[in-house]
């Protein structure tokens, strides 16, 4: 994949990834449960990034 490709790709996966988070969060009763379907899955996420960074 070139890189153009690579950043279109990147941008538009970002775009779905920010409605869905968007989506969540208005859906759910509380507060509590927002914070938590946002930050559980970043953590998650940002942990693995950070191991295969190593």
């Amino acid at each position: 994949m070139s890189r153009v490709d690579a950043v279109v790709t990147a941008q538009m996966l970002s775009f779905v990834v920010y409605a869905c988070a968007v989506i969540w969060v208005f859906a759910t009763y509380n507060a509590w449960r927002a914070w938590g379907g946002i930050l559980i899955p970043t953590l998650v996420l940002g942990g693995l990034y950070w191991m295969g960074a190593r």
